[in-house]
């Protein structure tokens, strides 16, 4: 058997990137700013999920904007400096809000709601006759789901919602449905409490 030849490493050339490998974003986002300064041109801001901010990252801004090492590049700084405060206390206030029990209470409801709407559109798809349970997304069947689903409920459900169900739902309704056509669950579903 001939011996093979391992391929040589080839060097990667920083003038011809290869499109097909894509950087994480912070590596992108540092490219970008070396080569910014390279330039000697100011660097791009950069959008920031401001939900994933900490209140210690939020503060340690505030600080150095107040000790003056955070330079803000405007023709009007103070009305920068004053959105960027309001900004941090909004958020700040939005977390402190979330974290009442009127809030949580709040969201447990919905959660239960949603859950228990999950539950019926999973019980309506597993008694559709086979051939709608094929095509989920169709309109005949989102329209017939929502009607099944609101009458069970007491109330309306728009075919969007139904829609965006069955989005989150879809690897548990395929995982059903193969189960209902192999004859290992039957038509009705029993839901087993979650809190023991």
């Amino acid at each position: 058997m001939p011996k093979r030849r391992r391929p040589e490493f080839i060097p990667a050339d920083p003038n011809s990137p290869d499109e097909n490998v894509k950087l994480p974003r912070q590596v992108r986002v540092e490219i970008e700013r070396a080569e910014a300064l390279v330039a000697s041109r100011p660097p791009h801001p950069v959008a920031i999920d401001l939900m994933s901010l900490t209140n210690a990252q939020i503060d340690g801004v505030l600080e150095r904007l107040d000790q003056g090492e955070l330079s803000i590049s405007d023709r009007d700084p103070g009305i920068v400096i004053a959105l960027i405060r309001e900004g941090a206390r909004r958020i700040k206030a939005d977390r402190q809000k979330a974290q009442t029990p009127k809030a949580q209470a709040a969201q447990k409801t919905k959660d239960a709601a949603i859950k228990q709407r999950h539950k019926l559109v999973i019980e309506a798809v597993i008694e559709l006759p086979p051939m709608k349970q094929q095509y989920l997304t169709g309109k005949p069947t989102i329209e017939r789901l929502a009607r099944v689903v609101g009458k069970r409920l007491g109330r309306p459900v728009t075919e969007a919602t139904i829609r965006h169900d069955i989005r989150d739902l879809r690897l548990l309704l395929r995982t059903i449905l193969r189960a209902a056509q192999e004859g290992r669950i039957i038509k009705r579903v029993e839901w087993e409490s979650a809190e023991r």
